[in-house]
């Protein structure tokens, strides 16, 4: 996303670059929490959160007290407010153990429409 926000979107002009960006990470965690970052672009963290709400899914999101380094940074640095989907505790995380055994449908369809609800309802005008 460095590489990205810094050779494909800083030289673009106003109007072409995209107007936001909702990264997925680490969201197939069978206990799923997915906290956002607390410099998530505020419009974009409410309106994440609202959605959340809609589905009845709220009691999975929650907002951390602190910034994540992650590959949302890059974009918002590039004037792409993006909001990042991550649910940071995953003990399975860069291990051997790290396999698609440990992945969740449920928590991928709660991330996966609440994404989509978000683009859909808010983000698409």
């Amino acid at each position: 996303s460095r590489q990205y926000g810094r050779e494909i979107l800083r030289p673009l002009k106003p109007g072409q670059k995209p107007k936001w960006g909702v990264l997925l990470d680490m969201v197939g965690d069978k206990d799923l929490k997915v906290n956002l970052p607390a410099d998530t672009p505020p419009d974009l963290m409410r309106l994440t959160l609202e959605s959340a709400e809609a589905l009845g899914h709220r009691a999975h999101f929650g907002v951390s007290r602190t910034s994540i380094i992650d590959d949302h940074v890059p974009l918002n640095v590039e004037g792409v407010p993006t909001v990042d989907l991550i649910d940071f505790d995953y003990d399975y995380w860069h291990t051997p153990a790290d396999t698609a055994d440990k992945l969740s449908p449920d928590s991928l369809q709660i991330v996966g429409q609440t994404a989509l609800h978000l683009v859909e309802r808010h983000l698409v005008r």
